[in-house]
């Protein structure tokens, strides 16, 4: 097990060799605590929000913040994009000008790019598909969707991009919810200092330095927010036991003859 200057030193050496990356560096026990929690990460700080992009932007401000934190290391501002994808967006005019619908254009494409399923063979006692699919669908390109022919009511062959626009987007980020609620969440780990000290002055740079507006808040999750859970059970543990005691001393002193 490496030691925590041994990790700093190695977090050092490959972000400067390779600064796309994106290091997380773990403790066995410490990621075998996490599995019985509800994180996996001793600092976990979710902001929620109604619009995703504003959530992203802040998630980006809030990991800012916290990589100067002393004590805090391998920040990730939780932002994970997912993509390419490719957009097919139906012209409502052209397609009523061929006499078709959206859903009759979104039938033929998936139709073109899918196939369509006619039944199953009993293949070594299971049960396999069986799909008709158009030639070199399984390998097909923007350029091979945009040259799909879509057919109108009166049996005409119509390219697709006459009747729809096809976008490739480069990467839409991933939505996390909890409660119903969007949010994003920064994580990180711990590094030579305490994790109660480390939290409070992250939570006094975040009051100070980010401004949310109305709808958005901030909460604190992973090893601070079990450790706080704990400690006011161990409070509660200890009125209760305070009071309990209180009464029995006061039962024996009232109830001696």
């Amino acid at each position: 097990m490496a030691s925590r200057s041994g990790i700093a030193d190695i977090r050092q050496k490959v972000e400067s060799t390779q600064p796309a990356l994106e290091i997380d560096f773990g403790q066995v026990i410490g990621d075998m605590l996490g599995d019985l929690m509800e994180s996996v990460q001793p600092i976990e700080i979710k902001v929620f929000g109604d619009d995703n992009n504003k959530l992203h932007e802040y998630s980006e401000q809030i990991a800012g913040i916290v990589e100067n934190v002393e004590g805090a290391a391998d920040i990730f501002n939780g932002v994970v994009i997912s993509g390419p994808s490719v957009s097919i967006i139906p012209n409502q005019a052209a397609l009523a000008q061929y006499g078709l619908t959206p859903q009759s254009l979104q039938m033929q494409v998936g139709l073109g790019l899918q196939g369509v399923e006619v039944g199953n063979i009993m293949e070594k006692e299971q049960l396999s598909m069986v799909r008709i699919v158009y030639p070199y669908s399984t390998n097909q390109t923007v350029e091979g969707i945009k040259k799909l022919q879509i057919f109108s009511p009166n049996g005409r062959l119509i390219p697709v991009t006459s009747l729809a626009t096809i976008r490739v987007n480069e990467g839409d980020a991933e939505i996390q919810r909890e409660n119903l609620q969007s949010m994003g969440v920064i994580t990180g780990r711990l590094e030579s200092r305490d994790l109660g000290s480390t939290m409070k002055e992250i939570q006094r740079r975040i009051s100070s330095e980010l401004v949310l507006p109305q709808g958005y808040h901030i909460e604190y999750g992973g090893a601070y927010a079990e450790q706080q859970k704990s400690f006011n059970e161990l409070l509660m543990i200890l009125i209760a036991a305070s009071l309990l005691w209180g009464a029995l001393a006061a039962w024996a002193v009232l109830g001696r003859p």
